[in-house]
């Protein structure tokens, strides 16, 4: 129970304390006001507030598969989903890519997805991005995560190196081990 004096103007505050607010328990409280006037006559009015503190989660999932874009998905939509807790359904998600905004919905689940139009996609150079996705509850309380993809649309190159001196396999050399070899830049990739 808390005091405080109503004004000449007819109006009342109290302020609650930091530490007294973050001792409230989550879910509905009851507010109730008494006020009793100089001749003994008393009024009383209630109010109800939500305590709502819990932070919402939000997740991006791994983007094509492998967090890369090739050079065929460079030229498709892409598609960008995650997961959310504590995020009602319908609440808006905005994802972030290349300092461009999109929105999407939660899902009942907690779900949420978004499809990137392909001239976006084909406009990001090759290079690492951060993609971004954030929200927020019904109650105000926020949530982020980033998530990294590589654009990389370079083909590889491979070439072979003659085989024997002359590519021809002569009978003593039909009959002998041969060494192929050759060049790449893919490296550390298997050939």
């Amino acid at each position: 129970t808390y005091t405080t004096t109503v004004l000449s103007g007819g109006n009342w505050t109290y302020t609650l304390s930091a530490n007294a607010v973050s001792k409230l328990a989550e879910g509905n409280l009851d507010i109730t006001v008494n006020v009793e006037n100089q001749s003994g006559n008393s009024a009383s009015a209630g109010r109800q507030v939500v305590v709502n503190s819990q932070v919402p989660a939000i997740n991006i999932n791994t983007i094509s598969g492998d967090d890369m874009i090739n050079s065929a998905e460079h030229t498709q939509p892409l598609t960008i989903s995650g997961t959310s807790y504590g995020l009602e359904s319908g609440r808006e998600v905005t994802v972030t890519i290349n300092g461009l905004n999109y929105t999407t919905l939660v899902a009942k689940d907690g779900s949420w997805t978004l499809d990137v139009p392909a001239n976006i996609v084909s406009g990001l150079a090759d290079g690492s991005y951060q993609i971004t996705a954030s929200a927020s509850n019904v109650a105000g309380n926020s949530s982020s995560a980033n998530h990294s993809v590589m654009v990389d649309t370079m083909a590889p190159s491979v070439a072979i190196d003659n085989v024997t001196s002359d590519n021809m396999l002569n009978a003593e050399e039909h009959a002998n081990n041969q060494v192929i070899s050759g060049t790449s830049n893919a490296i550390g990739q298997t050939i």
